[in-house]
């Protein structure tokens, strides 16, 4: 049976079942018109799948009042990978003692005064790597460890 056919009797099929819904639960009725889509026209389960979600979205997009609660909630992962979890990019600040409301004076001290030795931070846990370098050393060392593809570090 070609798939245009299976089509409109799917589309049928969901618009005459429809007020058996609620006796039945969204679940066992989604699962009864597959499973009868796929005995009579002989197409597979995903096949009937796709077939009733096409005839579901065509139902929502012309009355949306008749498909109430079928389907997934928006905010509801609909599959696919889940994205990962930026840290804050002020997280390491944060763990040095910085708050956002400390004056800028206070957390720079004296702008006359240059750091002259740095350490070599891990990003995920803020443990220190190397200590005691140069700014040119530890900028090397962030760099490599990035070119690496190693662990993120930062320096200090």
């Amino acid at each position: 049976m070609s798939a245009a056919t299976t089509r409109a009797i799917a589309n049928n099929m969901f618009l005459q079942r429809l007020p058996q819904r609620a006796a039945q639960g969204n679940l066992l009725w989604r699962k009864g018109i597959i499973l009868d889509l796929c005995e009579l026209t002989g197409c597979s389960i995903a096949a009937a799948s796709t077939h009733y979600n096409y005839a579901f979205k065509r139902i929502k997009e012309s009355e949306p009042e008749l498909v109430q609660g079928l389907g997934r909630p928006e905010g509801k992962n609909n599959g696919g990978r889940k994205r990962k979890q930026v840290p804050p990019v002020a997280a390491p600040l944060l763990l040095l003692g910085y708050t956002p409301a400390s004056p800028v004076d206070a957390l720079c001290g004296d702008l006359g005064e240059q750091q002259q030795v740095f350490e070599v931070r891990r990003c995920k846990d803020s443990v220190a790597i190397h200590t005691g370098l140069m700014y040119e050393e530890a900028r090397a060392k962030v760099e490599r460890a990035a070119q690496q593809k190693k662990g993120k570090l930062y320096w200090v």
